[in-house]
């Protein structure tokens, strides 16, 4: 079952906007009941955050409405796609001025950080200087642990 943009809700929100209440209200209880029975026994919250209210819309939501500092994750993906129009107004130069929070991720959404450094990789040039010195290394570089991916300023060689 579709949540997000799911086309029983959609027209019930049109038979809304169309001032016929009760068949929005028909609309809005078929999909409620399909929900029920479809997530009855599984997962339907999207967030990827590791919280301890996963699923848990009720509270997740009081917390989000007490606190008033943010939205729950689930609902950013519909806001963010009307305020990107807003955001058309001024070209989006708002997006130069942001910077998202780092979140904690659950365990399922959670990638392997890629290596930030801009430096080359002191791994590979130890490799390619063993490779040009006939296989043996010399110096400060042979002495370095490489296994730790760390190094010392100015010992490239």
């Amino acid at each position: 079952m579709m949540i997000e943009n799911n086309p029983k809700e959609l027209a019930a929100m049109k038979e809304f906007h169309k001032g016929n209440r009760p068949e929005g209200l028909r609309l809005q209880e078929e999909f409620a009941a399909e929900f029920r029975e479809e997530y009855k026994d599984k997962d339907h919250c999207p967030c990827k955050k590791a919280c301890r209210y996963h699923g848990n819309c009720k509270e997740c939501v009081a917390i989000h409405r007490a606190h008033q500092e943010h939205v729950p994750n689930c609902l950013r993906p519909m806001l963010n796609k009307k305020i990107k129009l807003l955001s058309e107004l001024t070209e989006h130069s708002l997006a130069d001025e942001i910077e998202p929070p780092k979140e904690v991720l659950r365990k399922e959404f959670q990638e392997k950080a890629p290596r930030l450094s801009c430096a080359p990789d002191p791994e590979l040039l130890c490799q390619k200087a063993a490779q040009n010195n006939g296989g043996k290394l010399e110096g400060k570089r042979a002495e370095m642990p490489f296994h730790t991916g760390r190094h010392s300023p100015g010992t490239f060689l």
